[in-house]
């Protein structure tokens, strides 16, 4: 049996809003197998969230249009 990757974090950073873990049975290392997955895996976080309102005001506002 290999190893299980495991990584863990939040993000971004200085005001982390998001929170995950990434684990990868028999995949290796951490640093090697799970921190890229988590790394993609914000990426994409990030840019939803940058498409979404982020208080009521505003989504109401985008509604409206």
């Amino acid at each position: 049996q290999a190893d299980i990757a495991l990584f863990a974090g939040f993000g971004p950073w200085p005001e982390p809003r998001y929170a995950f873990a990434v684990v990868l049975e028999e995949a290796g290392f951490g640093g090697v197998a799970a921190a890229p997955v988590a790394r993609r895996f914000l990426d994409r976080v990030l840019i939803l969230d940058s498409e979404l309102p982020h208080d009521l005001a505003q989504a109401q506002q985008q509604a409206g249009q």
